[in-house]
């Protein structure tokens, strides 16, 4: 005779494997970067400043898709133009003393991406991201802390929806 712990592990094993088997049948795939053609790659970055950021998270976001950054403009197959309209912050909320205490923070950018002769590739897109910054007694290096790592998300963010435009754009 099984003692009840060893049932109820029988049964949590049998129904993970059953809802493993069901996900699988309906077809369901993890979302996965898409990718640019062979022959756009190596692309090239122009209008980001090289130690910006912004351009370290989409080098790295390209990267991790397995497509190639030319360092240089002679030896790229494609040129993706980066205009960045820069950070904005709008307050949201005022506290009883008439002191700004909620922001949204929102980063636009502008992308192009021609060929190494300049033909365009894809019509000018705008991609942007906004978060919500409470600034309530975030004085000294924790604000800054907080406020450096919530830029560096939004900039990882900025990267992929980047990549998933160009991906859909050259469908």
């Amino acid at each position: 005779m099984q003692t009840p712990s060893r049932k109820n592990a029988q049964h949590a094993t049998w129904l993970a494997g059953l809802l493993l088997l069901l996900l699988c049948g309906c077809g369901f795939q993890m979302r996965s970067s898409p990718s640019l053609p062979e022959h756009l790659t190596p692309l090239y970055i122009q209008g980001l400043e090289r130690y910006d950021q912004l351009n370290r998270a989409l080098r790295h976001s390209l990267a991790a898709a397995d497509i190639q950054v030319a360092e240089e403009r002679p030896g790229a197959a494609a040129i993706l133009t980066v205009r960045d309209h820069g950070l904005t912050r709008k307050i949201i909320t005022v506290d009883s003393r008439g002191k700004a205490t909620e922001y949204a923070l929102t980063r636009k950018l502008t992308i192009t991406l021609s060929d190494s002769s300049g033909r365009p590739l894809m019509d000018e897109r705008t991609v942007g991201v906004q978060r919500d910054w409470i600034d309530v007694g975030k004085d000294g290096l924790a604000g800054r802390v907080e406020k450096g790592q919530l830029q560096q998300d939004m900039h990882a963010e900025l990267a992929q929806s980047i990549l998933r435009v160009l991906g859909y754009a050259l469908r």
